[in-house]
Parts: C-alpha cells; structure tokens; sequence
C-alpha cells in the first residue's frame, strides 16, 4: 500500500472481451440491368444513398464492379458497342467514361490502384486502363473465346480472366495476363475444362484460383486450381479439385483469410460455402438460401460479412461468416441488380476484441502491460502487424534480442490463435479512476510498399494508485 501511495500505477481491469470500436460499414455500389445508373447502399442502415449515381444515356445497363483502393473511386463497365468504362469518385460522385471495347463484362483494380482491366467480351480482348490518367493504355488480345471475369493476384504480377466458350474455340477457359508485359502467358492457362467459367477469385494468399463455371448443368462446379509459381509459365495450370456447387454459379468471393469461398448459385437461390482447407473433387458445399436469383457476392474486408446480390428479387442478403445466419438488406428502388465483382468498399477500421491481463498489474514494477487479443472466425490474429499495435500510444515491448513481446494460443479453447503482446509503460500517464484505453494498428500487407486496414478496440480500464 506505501506504494501505491508513493504513486506505483496499478491497474485493475474492468473490461470486457465484448468492447470494441465498431468499422464504419461498408457501402454496397450495385450496377443493374434496369438502366443507366448506379445504387449506393448503406449496408449497416440498408438505405440506400440519397440519389442514384447517372452514367452512360438512356438504354444503358451496367454490369461489372470493382472498388479501388481505400473506395476513392468505384469502376463499373456498362454499354455494348462501343462500351464503357464508367469511373466514379465515390466522395462527389463525379463519373468519368472511358470508352473501352465491345460488351464489357468483368473490371478488377490492380493492389495499388495503378491499373484497371476489362474484360470485353465481344472484342475478345482486355483493356488496360491507368488509374490516374483514366485513359487505356494497352489493349491485351489473344483470346478466342469471351473473356469474361478478371481478378488481380495479390501476389504476383498475374491477372486471372475466365474466356466463356474458350474450350470449344480451340483455347484456355482461363488464361493468365502478365501485367508488367501485358501479354497472355503462353501455356500458362486452363484448358480442356468445358462449360462456361464466369466468376473468378485468387485467394488472398495467392495460392488458390477459383472459377465458377455456369454452364456445369443442375449441378454447379467450382474449379480449384494450383497458382503454384513454378507452373506459372509453359504448363498448363493445375486443376486440383472439382467442387460440385448449386445450379448455374455465377459470382464468387474468397474471405481474406483464404479459408472459404462463397459462390452465388443464380438457377438455385443459394449461395454455396466451400471449406478451402477440406476441398476435394466431387464433395458437395453446404449451401445458404438467399434471395431469387443471386449474382454478385463480395466479402467485407474484416472478413465478418459476406454480401449477395439478388437479381430477380431486388435486395441484398447479408451472410453472417461467423454463423451463416442471414439478414435481408431490401431498401425501396432496386430493380435488376448485378454486381459482378468486388463492390463493397472496405471497412474503416476492424473491431477486435482484447482484455489487459491479469486483472491487476504493477506496470512500474512489471515494466509492462500484456494484452491478449483474441481471434475468431472473422478475425485472424497473425494477420496483425505486431509492430503497428500501439496501446493508448504505447508501443509493443522489445525483447534484448530485437524481437517483439508476442505469443500466439488458442487461449480459451475457441478453436482460433490468440496473441498476448506486452507493452512498454514507458510514457504511461494515468489518473486515479475509470478511464478509456484504445488499441490501435493495422494487418500486415505484401508487396511492400502498401498499407494495411486498421484495426481498432476500446475497453474501460480504473487505475489505482
């Protein structure tokens, strides 16, 4: 007690594992086959945005969506001959068009948002847009089939594109772009697969491609293909499993942790869940009834929410990932929506949850506060950048060998990693009573140079002196 009087901090934790600071909700930019506009839908109060954004003149229909980095700008292809890019500055909603070719399908933003690509189907090319200047700077050819969907490797200089009808043309149903040549790979795709390949995702980790191929019959299948490096170039990519899915597959989306995959089934009003981990041939997916008619599905950047565009029905469903419970997001005037791609934008910050342990600390005598941050299914703590974590300013002690204060466990036999990080009380300012303590960071990202999303949690904490 004479130390605590001598003013040595104590501090006594009143905080729940509950308490955490809330991301600002994602924003759903829905294209549509009902006219020349687009939605912006709040997805926490679904309502949608005072006015619909106008592009492109009357007979218009849009149809491919990507969100740029940070959702500064939002890229929606719409038109037939010549078609359009459509580029949106999401905070005054001023559209940019940029003529691209024929029938425009797929749009997917390179990691920096220095490149766009199209895939137009009816040019059987892809454009390559800069993302600056908002003008084409390449025209990729050699496709003889439709291309279709496009998706950007997170971790190579590879763009993915489905090519409808590639097999009975004599060619790849997915072929490979490097993007520093802009030139197809040669041998570097998927052949001899049949069907129609439609939507398509790399698994953030960049390991895993998935391509939903709508014209597999009642059905569906989802192609698993290795993005292995070393069969990058002259070898014909391989196909590691076949997953049998609801009828016609349409929009796929991979969680940011590349453990599920989510796949809109359009014929069957489901959304099928396939288990990254546990993926074979031939295994059937649990699935998740949505709306009538789902096209597009996307996955919020925290990982908690997966979003399916429901064409026929004229709504959103909300997928809990955690729980695969559903909610309807239905406000008035949505008509035909489409939304094929990535068109939520991300979330602010992420919300985790945390707890100072143990219950009373002598940060003087101790040196430091440790902290465990707990992990969950829509949470994964090793994509915490350690040394970002700062806690009411302080950062992560290190060790004499240079090494951050960290330990990862499954903590409360929750089935995820936890980490406890211990923090420096170097600087710590504290006043007798309940106050607020916030931790604060950001996840990892590759290729350097980049920067994560943030992540954010609060907790009520009383000092003792």
């Amino acid at each position: 007690m004479r130390h605590l009087v001598l003013g040595l901090v104590m501090a006594f934790l009143l905080v729940s594992n509950q308490a955490a600071a809330s991301g600002t909700a994602p924003v759903a930019y829905l294209s549509n086959d009902a006219g020349p506009n687009v939605l912006a839908v709040d997805t926490s109060s679904s309502t949608l945005q005072p006015t619909s954004i106008a592009v492109g003149s009357m007979g218009t229909t849009t149809y491919g969506v990507a969100v740029g980095p940070k959702g500064a700008k939002v890229y929606v292809t719409g038109g037939q001959s010549p078609g359009k890019l459509y580029v949106i500055d999401t905070a005054t909603r001023a559209v940019t068009p940029v003529t691209v070719g024929m029938y425009p399908r797929g749009v997917a933003v390179s990691r920096d948002g220095s490149r766009v690509y199209v895939a137009n189907a009816l040019s059987q090319n892809v454009s390559v847009i800069d993302g600056a200047t908002n003008t084409q700077v390449a025209t990729v050819t050699g496709f003889r089939g439709f291309p279709w969907g496009l998706t950007v490797s997170p971790v190579s200089n590879r763009l993915y594109v489905t090519n409808v009808y590639g097999s009975y043309a004599g060619d790849d149903d997915v072929k490979v772009i490097d993007t520093s040549t802009n030139q197809v790979v040669a041998g570097g795709g998927v052949s001899g697969l049949g069907g129609l390949p439609m939507g398509i995702a790399v698994s953030p980790d960049g390991t895993r491609l998935y391509a939903a191929d709508y014209g597999s019959g009642p059905s569906g299948r989802v192609w698993v293909i290795d993005t292995d490096p070393s069969l990058m170039d002259g070898t014909n990519r391989a196909v590691v499993a076949t997953v049998t899915v609801g009828p016609q597959p349409f929009g796929i989306a991979v969680t940011p942790d590349s453990k599920h995959v989510y796949v809109s089934n359009s014929g069957g009003n489901t959304v099928s869940v396939i288990d990254a981990a546990t993926v074979s041939s031939g295994a059937s997916s649990p699935m998740i009834t949505v709306g009538n008619s789902p096209r597009g599905v996307s996955v919020s950047s925290d990982g908690s929410t997966v979003f399916v565009v429901n064409w026929f029905s004229g709504n959103l469903t909300a997928i809990s990932v955690a729980t695969n419970t559903t909610r309807s997001i239905a406000p008035p005037g949505i008509l035909f929506p489409v939304a094929f791609g990535n068109f939520v934008t991300s979330i602010t910050s992420i919300p985790v949850n945390f707890d100072v342990v143990p219950k009373a600390i002598n940060p003087k005598a101790q040196g430091t506060i440790p902290v465990m941050i707990y992990g969950s299914k829509s949470f994964d703590v090793h994509t915490l950048d350690l040394s970002s974590l700062r806690l009411n300013g302080m950062a992560v002690k290190i060790k004499p060998n240079g090494e951050l204060m960290a330990n990862y466990g499954d903590s409360k036999g929750s089935g995820y990693d936890d980490v406890m990080v211990h923090f420096s009380t170097d600087g710590l300012q504290a006043t007798p009573g309940d106050a607020t303590v916030t931790l604060t960071g950001q996840t990892m990202c590759s290729p350097l140079p980049c920067s994560g999303t943030p992540i954010q949690g609060t907790a009520t904490v009383t000092f003792l002196y």
